[in-house]
């Protein structure tokens, strides 16, 4: 009995000796192998983006004329190198019934291991309005939406979001920067963004222009 409550207390806590590890195949679930679960972020790719009724994005064209209700804004990937930290695995044995828990990890699928989001600065390159001269910072007429181009109206106010999540590590590959309002009429508008990593790491984009 002695050796037998012995075993069931080394194997419930095994655990505490490998608390940042992770196992790609936890239950035997025949997963594909990962190459990361995490991923470290080498480059970063800026696309412009306009849209439609549907809310579906697409890339925008030099001068391309648009309105407000056509004009997306902008899109972020990140480039990335994907890494994990691996756990000892024991075949063949699990606690728990694999019928029940049986998933696999996507690559990446636990964010950056490393880097949070510095500051993203956006400028406008012409005049944009009265209040908003050529060089000007215009942060606050856009939102964001990290992970996806989500439903318009989950979008959040980019600086507000910036200011919250400065401590947390990035979660997903790609962000979304949605302009709120339009310049004036006949505007032609051509964009500078600046983003910076807590890593030291910085990316810049210039836009195409389009015309209001």
């Amino acid at each position: 009995m002695k050796i037998k409550k012995l075993l069931l207390t080394l194997l419930f806590t095994t655990s505490a000796f490998f608390p940042f590890c992770e196992d790609p195949d936890p239950f035997d679930c025949d997963c594909p192998p990962l190459e990361g679960a995490f991923f470290d972020i080498k480059g970063a790719t800026f696309t412009q983006y306009r849209t439609g009724a549907t809310e579906n994005l697409f890339p925008t064209g030099v001068n391309e004329k648009v309105t407000i209700d056509e004009y997306f804004g902008f899109g972020v990937e990140f480039d990335v190198d994907f890494v994990s930290q691996k756990c000892p695995h024991s075949p063949g044995f699990s606690l728990i019934n694999t019928a029940y828990a049986c998933s696999c990890d996507s690559n990446g699928a636990r964010g950056s291991k490393e880097e949070s989001l510095k500051s993203i600065t956006i400028y406008t390159l012409n005049d944009f309005d009265a209040a908003h001269p050529a060089n000007t910072r215009i942060n606050e007429l856009f939102e964001i939406s990290v992970g996806g181009p989500r439903p318009f109206s989950s979008y959040l106010s980019l600086d507000n979001y910036l200011i919250d999540n400065q401590e947390e590590k990035i979660r997903s590959k790609t962000l979304y920067l949605k302009l709120k309002h339009a310049p004036d009429s006949g505007t032609k508008f051509k964009a500078r963004i600046v983003l910076r990593l807590s890593t030291g790491e910085a990316y810049e984009y210039e836009s195409k222009t389009v015309i209001f």
